[in-house]
């Protein structure tokens, strides 16, 4: 009788799958795919090849994992109706999902569905405190039925994983998330896993409910065409219904786990949310946004701000870096907010009021922009640096050091008069230039009983200047004052004066050294 019962079991996995030199291919159904996987979990892993597959309806979880699984889709619909659990789960390190382009493989739910449409990372009872190797690609994930879930989970994943090739659409919720497993005691922070090719569209008839793309793990690379973008119910424009939320969300955990650093967004875009993109440490985290990079290539269009830096008092936003994007029906809006510290901005800001602001509790950040004038720049911080260039002039609200030969064509004075009328104008007046670099020292000399004075210099005088010059200028009355010892010992001598007599006097050399001395550039050869 066991025999027998033997045989009807074999005889049945022959039925709902055979064995092809690409891998095991199922019968096109709920049980042939389940029953192909299953045959692979108790081994090493392999390949499920579903390409001759059209549509399949699936009533609970499909597990790619604990082992190594590789599940191929082909072209057509895969639906999930069940009312718990995920997706498509891939939780064996090296696992992959694959399917047939975002055009041509749709991963869709019915009304009721839960979890995540496509879970990656540990579950509970693996014993395994992250997943690394899983590649999700060539899918188009349809979010119409689980408005609120997210479509891509990505849980404590780490390097080598991509996920590329994808498309989610019709999302009111996250449409990725990328944070640490809460299925796992002491699961790890995710980190350095890629991903790229990325198209991202709200649903236009439906309120969000989330952030779009929240990322709490380290060295997440966002880059080569990852766009996020929320429109109308025409699929133009900006959000009907964005609710406040954001498009792009680089923050820890509250509790401290993920720490959302060294992530990189990159060649993207996101379009019509009030804040496009966000760097943020909220209350209660453990640590602050920090070393993220936004910047070369990226396309900003219809957001109210384009991208912002903020923290707490305790946690603050800090080294963040963001260059070369460019805006779009943008104002644009750049904001370093509450306790954002030692950021780096680098854009074109195309002179538009209110470009950049740096809020009160703000310091130590630097920003390079091109504007119309310095009013661009609301600027309430401590310490910031704001270089802000456009065409041939440039303001600089900051100190500045150069180490080597500045050279120029014209150097007027600008001078910031007491009765600024219009505001931010300034009067200029012509510099006195000269063939070498003078240094000039000045002051006032009382002399004493014998109508002479000492005067002492600075003792580094002689030592960076040469070839001196004296004006002497008697107070009050004439006298024939007269230079009685020149320079040495960094002193020089007055005479010729009435005792008690104040004598203004002025002491002009050239500098000598290796940034003093002029340099001719004319003939020079390499």
């Amino acid at each position: 009788m066991s025999k027998m019962m033997n045989i009807a079991f074999v005889t049945l996995f022959a039925i709902l799958f055979v064995a092809s030199s690409y891998g095991i291919v199922p019968i096109c159904s709920d049980s042939g795919v389940r029953a192909a996987l299953n045959s692979l979990e108790s081994g090493n892993g392999g390949t499920v090849d579903a390409t001759g597959c059209g549509s399949i309806t699936f009533t609970a979880s499909i597990q790619l994992g604990p082992v190594p699984i590789t599940l191929i889709l082909g072209t057509g619909t895969y639906e999930f109706v069940n009312t718990t659990g995920d997706g498509f789960d891939l939780h064996g390190a090296g696992s992959r999902l694959l399917g047939q382009g975002p055009e041509s493989t749709v991963i869709k739910t019915g009304g009721g569905f839960s979890g995540g449409i496509v879970y990656a990372g540990p579950l509970a009872g693996d014993e395994m405190l992250f997943v690394a190797g899983l590649e999700v690609a060539g899918l188009k994930i349809d979010q119409t039925n689980a408005l609120t879930n997210y479509g891509l989970d990505i849980r404590s994943v780490r390097d080598p994983s991509s996920f590329h090739n994808l498309s989610l659409w019709n999302m009111t919720g996250s449409a990725i998330i990328i944070s640490t497993a809460t299925r796992v005691s002491n699961a790890e922070m995710p980190q350095g896993l890629s991903l790229r090719d990325i198209y991202i569209q709200t649903n236009g008839t439906q309120p969000l409910t989330g952030n779009t793309v929240v990322v709490t793990g380290n060295q997440i690379y966002m880059g080569s065409n990852v766009k996020i973008i929320c429109s109308n119910a025409g699929g133009t424009g900006p959000c009907d219904n964005p609710s406040g939320y954001v498009g792009l969300d680089i923050q820890p955990t509250a509790d401290g786990i993920g720490d959302g650093r060294y992530n990189t967004f990159f060649s993207g875009a996101i379009a019509g949310y009030p804040l496009c993109a966000s760097l943020t440490a909220p209350i209660g985290a453990a640590g602050g946004a920090e070393g993220n990079v936004i910047g070369l290539g990226n396309t900003f269009e219809n957001c109210q701000i384009a991208y912002e830096m903020t923290g707490t008092a305790s946690l603050r936003a800090e080294k963040n870096w963001a260059f070369g994007n460019a805006f779009v029906s943008t104002t644009p809006n750049i904001a370093l907010l509450n306790y954002a510290r030692g950021n780096f901005v680098q854009e074109i800001t195309n002179g538009n009021k209110g470009a950049i602001q740096l809020a009160v509790a703000s310091s130590n950040n630097t920003v390079i922009a091109q504007m119309a004038n310095p009013n661009d720049v609301s600027d309430s911080g401590i310490g910031n640096d704001v270089f802000s260039t456009l065409n041939s002039t440039s303001f600089f609200s900051a100190n500045m050091l150069i180490r080597g030969m500045l050279t120029k064509s014209s150097q007027p004075l600008p001078v910031d008069p007491p009765q600024r009328v219009p505001q931010y104008s300034f009067s200029e007046s012509a510099r006195a230039e000269a063939p070498g670099v003078l240094s000039t020292f000045n002051g006032i000399a009382t002399l004493d009983a014998s109508g002479e004075a000492d005067v002492q210099l600075p003792l580094s005088l002689e030592a960076t200047n040469r070839d001196f010059h004296y004006v002497l200028t008697p107070i009050g009355a004439f006298a024939p004052l007269y230079v009685a010892t020149e320079v040495e010992g960094n002193r020089f001598r007055i005479a010729g004066g009435k005792p008690g007599m104040r004598v203004s006097w002025q002491i002009t050399g050239i500098r000598q050294g290796a940034y003093a001395n002029p340099v001719s550039t004319v003939g020079r050869t390499r």
